[in-house]
């Protein structure tokens, strides 16, 4: 049975839908889980252009009472409901959360990629079972992911934590510390700001595909390595050596393994 979790912010250019499409397209090709990719912002879609997917039927389509089979599309081993370029009028999006009951058992995993707008984002959160908030590290993006965070905890679905997107590691952005601090939430990763996210974009390959070995393939890598339920492979003299290893993790190191093992139950 999946486990239906969403990437959320308030705030667009934070990278929501690029760590929505890597994690899911890491988990199916390593990790070998079966994934599902819904695209849920219905007024400004990226997912069908990221993986070349415009004029397929969409989210919309299967929202109006189109068939699944023929709104769903495999794409890097990951089956993927894109949304249409144009609005649809009378587009009921509550009906998701229906729409998903009924396929869940085929995935493992069941990834949304929300909306930064309120009205969008409240269904994708209520057909959720997990939350995991978006920013970058400055306090104004920061402040507005916050209010994702709110809503979330107003429709009563758990947010797991938080991923710190686009860092540069200088000195003016706000530290792991800081964000937990503000949030009361676990800060899950920090992923660092990545050259080679526009031509990925452009030749429609994802960075895990493309540039595997990459510092930010890397920390998503990671993400999805605790989302996936299976323990990181350490070499078993330095396993022998850290009897308490998190004691030598950083903080979001500790983070992940926590999520790890709930992932596990």
């Amino acid at each position: 049975m999946a486990k239906v979790i969403s990437f959320v912010s308030v705030k667009g250019g934070v990278g929501k839908t690029t760590i929505s499409l890597e994690i899911a397209i890491c988990l199916a090709n390593e990790f070998n889980k079966r994934v599902l990719l819904i695209d849920g912002n219905i007024s400004a879609p990226n997912i069908a252009l990221y993986l070349d997917l415009t004029h397929k039927n969409s989210l919309q389509d299967l929202l109006k009472g189109e068939s699944f089979q023929r709104t769903v599309y495999e794409s890097y081993n990951v089956d993927v409901v894109p949304a249409a370029l144009e609005h649809y009028d009378q587009t009921d999006i509550f009906r998701l959360r229906r729409i998903i009951e009924k396929v869940k058992n085929k995935y493992d995993f069941i990834i949304i990629d929300s909306s930064p707008h309120y009205s969008e984002m409240i269904p994708i959160v209520a057909a959720s079972e997990m939350i995991f908030i978006v920013t970058t590290p400055d306090k104004i993006t920061l402040t507005t992911s916050l209010k994702a965070a709110r809503l979330a905890k107003s429709q009563g679905t758990p947010i797991e934590g938080i991923i710190i997107n686009r860092v540069k590691n200088v000195p003016y952005e706000v530290s792991c510390e800081e964000v937990e601090w503000a949030s009361s939430l676990p800060v899950l990763a920090k992923i660092p700001e990545e050259k080679k996210i526009t031509e990925c974009i452009f030749y429609k390959q994802p960075l895990i595909i493309k540039e595997p070995r990459s510092k930010a393939a890397e920390e998503i890598r990671n993400l999805a390595q605790a989302f996936s339920g299976e323990e990181k492979k350490t070499n078993w003299f330095l396993r022998k050596i850290l009897k308490n290893k998190e004691a030598f993790m950083r903080r979001e190191q500790v983070n992940r393994e926590i999520l790890r093992r709930k992932f596990m139950i």
